[in-house]
């Protein structure tokens, strides 16, 4: 158990010889370790339920880019905590922050789509058989309508 929280607290990026020194903040750096962590798995399943439900592509194949796809996330994830510095004033304190808000926006827009589409297949395969057939009926009313066709049986 103690590799897995040494594993967390390298993942927070903490200084270890600074957290030496701190003891009681080692559960602070565990758990923003294992929220990184949680980030970079998430995105990995997610990524690979998407090319696989969205795609059609071979679960081998799906399961390794969703690795790599989790593998980056959370790196950047990281990248970004570790980055954050405590700064005055408030604005300074969002604007640092925003990368990673829009980050996770992106990331969010690109795997939440593939799981609508597939969650309400049935509802848009309906409403597209509707639509063909109104642009059918369309056509079909145009083509009676007009002079040049009405004598073509």
């Amino acid at each position: 158990m103690r590799k897995v929280g040494e594993f967390m607290i390298w993942l927070s990026g903490a200084d270890r010889a600074t957290l030496e020194r701190c003891p009681t903040d080692r559960a602070k750096y565990q758990g923003m370790g294992a929220a990184i962590l949680t980030v970079a798995i998430l995105a990995a399943g997610s990524c690979t339920y998407a090319l696989v439900a969205a795609l059609g592509v071979p679960v081998p194949m799906a399961i390794f880019v969703g690795l790599l796809w989790g593998a980056a996330i959370g790196n950047f994830d990281r990248w970004f905590v570790t980055a954050m510095r405590r700064r005055h004033g408030t604005w300074a304190n969002i604007a640092q922050f925003l990368p990673r808000i829009v980050l996770s926006l992106l990331i969010s827009l690109v795997i939440a789509e593939p799981v609508l589409l597939r969650v309400f297949a049935s509802d848009i395969r309906a409403e597209l058989v509707e639509i063909a057939a109104a642009q059918n009926a369309a056509f079909v009313s145009q083509l009676d309508n007009n002079a040049q066709f009405r004598q073509i049986p």
